[in-house]
């Protein structure tokens, strides 16, 4: 059964079809989830969590982009909590070895969590249709006639809007991504 179909089905109250859209999308889900944070326990939580959320919902629209929701859904999730999941870091009483390796890893780890951080922070300022686009085809693998029919947008669109996101990127992190590099260069 198709994603929309068991949507359907789901939303009339069928457990049976909540269990399938699960499976359906569970491993697609996580596989996103890992793309935007690294901790495995936020985003098995954050899956969990959507799921249960669906289920007890009432007010579910019955015509939406299943993937799509669900994609966008489990996004917000994660950064909502890996955002409380920082803040609630404070300055620990850490007894951390001094070595020159042991600091290095740490700038290098901190580093790359600002990139990432920086890199997201910059995707999710993109125009939405943009952010779907580039989850689809970098995150998802799937071509440019696959997301066409995904998105109900012709071909052409999909790699007009892919492109412009990737340049507005490009331009953005252009000065992060050579900080990364003298900071990479200067500890190794």
């Amino acid at each position: 059964m198709d994603l929309n179909s068991c949507w359907s089905i789901f939303i009339n109250g069928d457990k049976a079809a909540f269990q399938q859209l699960y499976e359906q999308t569970s491993d697609e889900l996580f596989a996103y989830g890992i793309g935007i944070s690294n901790d495995r326990e936020i985003v098995l939580d954050s899956i969990h969590d959507l799921f249960v959320d669906l289920y007890g919902n009432k007010k579910i629209s019955r015509e939406v982009n299943v993937k799509h929701y669900l994609f966008a859904s489990l996004r917000r999730r994660i950064l909502a909590a890996n955002k409380s999941h920082f803040e609630s870091f404070g300055d620990g009483d850490e007894s951390l070895d001094n070595t020159d390796s042991r600091e290095t890893e740490i700038i290098l780890d901190e580093t790359e969590k600002m990139i990432s951080s920086r890199l997201m922070a910059e995707v999710s300022q993109l125009p939405k249709r943009q952010r779907e686009v580039l989850h689809l085809r970098y995150t998802m693998d799937l071509s440019y006639a696959e997301i066409s029919s995904v998105m109900e947008i012709n071909i052409e669109t999909c790699r007009t809007l892919c492109h412009r996101a990737v340049k507005v990127l490009r331009a953005n992190l252009k000065l992060m991504k050579l900080m990364a590099i003298l900071v990479f260069y200067y500890f190794s």
